[in-house]
């Protein structure tokens, strides 16, 4: 028996069961159903999924790194903004 597939009538019930087309055993690629749309979305997956963990890694350090410290480097980066804003602009 040929593979089905079943598409949803005109109120959304699974009803209508649609044949591949001259009796063949499967459906045509020119379906336009992308098998391939999982493994092109992986690479995009591991990116979200490295960059949600260094940010995960980031806020961990901030939280463990003391008062003193945050406090030396934002007036480190005070000064250095100070620097750059008496830079003439060309």
């Amino acid at each position: 028996m040929a593979p089905s597939v079943v598409a949803p009538d005109s109120v959304g019930c699974f009803a209508t069961t649609i044949e591949p087309p001259d009796g063949s055993d499967e459906f045509p690629d020119s379906t336009g159903y992308d098998t391939d749309a999982m493994s092109k979305r992986r690479p995009f997956l591991l990116r979200a999924g490295y960059r949600l963990l260094q940010d995960l890694l980031a806020l961990v350090r901030l939280g463990l790194t003391s008062r003193a410290h945050l406090a030396a480097e934002t007036l480190f980066l005070r000064k250095q903004l100070a620097l750059y804003r008496e830079l003439p602009v060309a």
